[in-house]
């Protein structure tokens, strides 16, 4: 019984990841999570004067993975972080993406 229990979980460890390979990307608990490929977005924190600072958020956030869009969240906690910042805006590639106001 254990054997059967044992294989059986082993098949899903392979199976569901093959499944997922031909549904569209990046999708969860799919081999190709970590192997799409991004751009790390900038981030700024804007002033009351509409002054832009840049801000390192690598000393913010662990890891940055493709398949969790992370960015609004990492900007509230920046805005939380720094109280005299009005908004935080991030920027991949210098497009603008977003921005997060108090």
């Amino acid at each position: 019984m254990t054997r059967r229990l044992f294989f059986l979980l082993l098949g899903l460890q392979f199976a569901v990841p093959a499944w997922l390979l031909t549904q569209p990307r990046p999708a969860r608990f799919g081999w190709q999570m970590f192997s799409d490929y991004r751009l790390a977005p900038d981030f700024f924190l804007v002033e009351e004067q509409g002054q832009e600072q840049p801000i390192s958020a690598a000393r913010y956030r662990i890891a940055f993975r493709n398949d969790v869009p992370a960015e609004e969240a990492l900007a509230r906690h920046l805005l939380q972080l720094f109280p005299e910042a009005v908004a935080v805006r991030w920027r991949v590639a210098e497009q603008p993406c977003g921005e997060v106001r108090r």
